[in-house]
């Protein structure tokens, strides 16, 4: 726009210039001449910023648009806190549960496998673990359904994606109550319960939390039940992805718990915490 404007500007300017010329019998003195031509650029160039500045202001007003919008909430959750920390306490009861009973079938492991072998104490202690992730949930589920509504389809999805994290839980506590002799496994495993509270995804978003904790997230069961606990009872996506990451904490669990056993308790007569509990 600016051009035209100028070259109109421009005109009007030279055309007044000649008008003054007129009037002074066609002549003018070269230093009148230089004022004059100096207050024609000023006045050009005012009129360009005016007239541009109007121009663009009626054309941005064309532009302006109104759009009509809507919001639409998917996977609410319910209105109350109940509802929204539900997932975190059942996930975090459960591990807890999961956690000290790993801690004692340890010591019992230590004590049976010297009357029963370890191999069948190990054994033993897994199926015994089986059965707490099966049972568990029931309890843990049953007890939240005092406090917040949901139906029976939930309460399966509930119990399915509760048996996945328990079994995730079990072999990870209970890999590490092995390879920590049972009790002093006590000084890593409840730091990393409360590490695996924050890191679980319920009180801080994954993005927002540090580096350590993110790595956290992706490698240990708490944030995976949070999320699938979530989207059991609220709708969501990326469920196949939290149940991948328990399976190969099942897996990774079983083979140390695994390599523990044959490599570590070997040992033909009882010492320490095995002397604890007695098998006749």
């Amino acid at each position: 726009m600016a051009p035209q404007i100028a070259k109109k500007a421009g005109a009007q300017a030279q055309a007044n210039a000649k008008k003054q010329a007129a009037k002074r019998g066609g002549r003018m003195n070269p230093a009148a001449a230089k004022r004059m031509q100096q207050k024609m650029q000023k006045q050009v160039q005012q009129t360009i910023a005016k007239q541009t500045r109007a121009q663009a202001q009626a054309a941005a007003k064309k532009m302006t648009a109104h759009p009509d919008f809507h919001t639409y909430h998917m996977h609410q959750f319910g209105g109350n806190y109940q509802y929204q920390m539900g997932p975190m306490f059942l996930n975090m009861g459960f591990y807890l549960g999961l956690m000290i009973s790993s801690i004692i079938m340890s010591l019992m492991f230590m004590g049976a496998r010297f009357a029963m072998g370890r191999w069948r104490a190990f054994l033993a202690s897994q199926l015994t673990g089986l059965l707490a992730t099966v049972i568990g949930p029931l309890v843990t589920i049953g007890t939240l359904r005092c406090f917040i509504h949901f139906t029976g389809g939930v309460f399966l999805s509930l119990w399915g994606n509760e048996w996945l994290f328990g079994l995730g839980a079990f072999e990870l506590t209970f890999s590490l109550a092995l390879l920590l002799v049972g009790l002093p496994s006590f000084v890593i495993q409840l730091p990393l319960m409360v590490s695996q509270t924050i890191a679980g995804g319920a009180l801080i978003p994954r993005q927002a939390m540090n580096g350590f904790y993110q790595w956290l997230s992706y490698h240990t069961p708490m944030y995976q039940g949070v999320y699938l606990t979530y989207n059991a009872m609220f709708g969501g996506g990326n469920g196949s992805v939290y149940s991948t990451t328990l399976w190969l904490i099942i897996a990774i669990g079983l083979v140390v718990t695994t390599l523990v056993v044959a490599i570590g308790y070997r040992g033909k007569e009882p010492r320490g915490f095995a002397k604890w509990i007695k098998f006749n």
